[in-house]
């Protein structure tokens, strides 16, 4: 028995050395060609086998998709398999556009002066007073009740742009057909809100400049002579003139500030005694009552208001 299996072995090897697939005449009458088509066959098994161990050791590596469909799954269970089949899920959405209110709110913080008392009439009607004109220009009581006045109007237009542009937020849709991840969400809901942030308060500043230049341009006369005053003076004659005075501050005691010529001219507020309209510091009475008679001799339409010479006339309370 072991020997037939000897002989067996022998005879494969023997037919498998001598394996010619390539086999026709011209390889039987030519050695050459013989031996040619014997290497050939060799080499076409090897690659063969080299083929199909490359196929079965792909074959096995490979991981195979299987499609599962979920009906209404629910946040829990969506946010899971997110997490776990981040590249292979899809979920589509039932409606591809949904409003922002639907899944947005808001809570809107104003600056606690637009509900205080000082943007009320009573403290507006508070600090009106008949002597307002005959006040210093820096005089805060000069200017107080019309300074809380648009104070008011200025919070009363905030709260109504603020309730527009989140009216229009709440109009928005949101447009997208897959499920979004609760990361990509809020990056979408927060951008949205600062968008809303900067362009509400872009709107503000661009209509207090809208006001601001509009008074420059237009050269507004101010009702409390914060930028101009007129002065009525009568003559031997009968007749009256009046004269248009430009009010010049000087903020830090050099640089001069004319609201006329300077839409953005500011300076600290404060209360001042000795200011009556007419009164020049630095000027004796007999001075100040010839000052009509002087202008009227000029026949100019604009004079420049005294500044007296010792800052301390007028005491800060």
């Amino acid at each position: 028995m072991p020997v037939n299996i000897i002989v067996t072995v022998r005879k494969t090897m023997k037919h498998v050395a001598t394996l010619n697939i390539f086999d026709d005449a011209a390889s039987r009458s030519n050695p050459f060609n013989f031996r040619t088509a014997i290497i050939s066959t060799r080499f076409y098994f090897v690659l063969l086998i080299l083929s199909l161990i490359t196929l079965v050791i792909f074959t096995s590596l490979s991981n195979e998709n299987i499609s599962i469909t979920i009906r209404n799954p629910s946040e829990a269970s969506y946010e899971y398999l997110l997490n776990t089949y981040s590249r292979t899920l899809s979920c589509q959405c039932s409606r591809t556009t949904i409003p922002y209110s639907d899944f947005t709110s808001t809570d809107i913080k104003y600056h606690p002066v637009c509900s205080s008392m000082f943007v009320s009439d009573d403290w507006i009607d508070c600090l009106l007073s008949p002597n307002m004109n005959t006040l210093y220009q820096a005089d805060f009581r000069a200017f107080a009740s019309t300074f809380f006045q648009l104070l008011a109007i200025y919070c009363s237009h905030a709260q109504r742009s603020i309730n527009d542009a989140l009216d229009d937020l709440r109009s928005e849709t949101l447009l997208t057909p897959d499920v979004l991840s609760f990361q990509l969400l809020d990056t979408k809901v927060q951008a949205k809100s600062e968008f809303l942030q900067t362009s509400t308060a872009n709107s503000l500043v661009r209509l207090l400049e809208l006001v601001r230049s509009t008074t420059y341009t237009d050269t507004l006369y101010s009702a409390f002579q914060t930028s101009e005053l007129l002065l009525k003076t009568t003559r031997d004659n009968g007749s009256i003139t009046l004269i248009e005075v430009k009010v010049s501050l000087f903020p830090n005691g050099s640089t001069e500030c004319e609201c006329l010529i300077t839409p953005t001219c500011s300076l600290p507020a404060g209360f001042f005694n000795g200011t009556d309209i007419g009164i020049y510091g630095g000027l004796t009475a007999t001075l100040r009552v010839c000052i009509p008679i002087i202008v009227g001799w000029w026949r100019k339409r604009r004079i420049n208001t005294r500044t007296e010479a010792n800052p301390s006339t007028y005491d800060i309370q």
